[in-house]
């Protein structure tokens, strides 16, 4: 709608158009209906003004109270993850590090009677010649590892006996058939799924078995249950 005339007006232009001399400027008067229309539109907008800070404010405090709720909850999980994790550490120096430095720690023996130790391999003799029966790879594993290399039976101080297995050797098992085996030998039988292992108990006695899975094309083996990958002592 512009025409750039820097010299010299006409009165060939048409009445709507608005010229500047010597400029590109130029604007085109509205009619009375688009008058109207920005009339309209002006008033609608300072009407729903008030409406719509109403509704951001809203939005606000929500977004606000949403962070708030999500902040709390990550503090509540937090603390429950350092509560497991700090009983955890406690309870394994109660019983594996009976002189630690911290005299809360120092509450029992540091090593167990003969009767005691006994009956630790006498579990492992059960558990070994019971899946030797059912063919279910086993292996020692763990601190009964350590101590079958450097004691020749468990480490004086320990409390139970660690077992590994071929995950897919045991799974062809139910849990009933396993119990009614390892009832023959005098043991109880319990599974705990958050920690993805079988605990065999006979007397003040026990086992623990972890099963373990291929894994990576058969390099590497990993654990059942969620236990050993989120608390850290585990």
């Amino acid at each position: 709608c512009c025409r750039w005339e820097p010299y010299h007006t006409t009165s060939q232009w048409p009445p709507m158009f608005v010229r500047q001399t010597g400029s590109r400027t130029c604007s085109r008067t509205k009619s009375p209906v688009q008058e109207e229309r920005a009339q309209l539109a002006n008033s609608s907008d300072k009407r729903l003004l008030p409406a719509a800070a109403s509704v951001r404010k809203l939005v606000m405090s929500f977004k606000a109270r949403r962070l708030v709720a999500v902040l709390c909850m990550a503090l509540v999980v937090v603390v429950i993850y350092w509560y497991f994790n700090r009983r955890g550490l406690r309870w394994y120096a109660e019983t594996h590090w009976p002189y630690s430095m911290d005299p809360r720690f120092s509450k029992r023996e540091c090593r167990r009677t003969r009767e005691q130790l006994d009956a630790l391999i006498d579990v492992a003799h059960r558990t070994f010649k019971t899946f030797e029966k059912l063919g279910v790879t086993s292996f020692l594993t763990y601190g009964s590892l350590f101590g079958g290399l450097r004691y020749r039976g468990p480490v004086p101080w320990d409390i139970d006996i660690d077992m590994g297995v071929i995950g897919k050797t045991i799974d062809q098992y139910s849990f009933g058939q396993l119990e009614d085996a390892f009832r023959k030998e005098g043991m109880e039988v319990e599974y705990q799924a958050y920690g993805g292992l079988y605990k065999l108990r006979k007397g003040g006695a026990s086992v623990d078995i972890f099963p373990y899975y291929n894994t990576y094309g058969g390099k590497w083996l990993y654990r059942n249950g969620w236990e050993s990958y989120f608390f850290f002592v585990n």
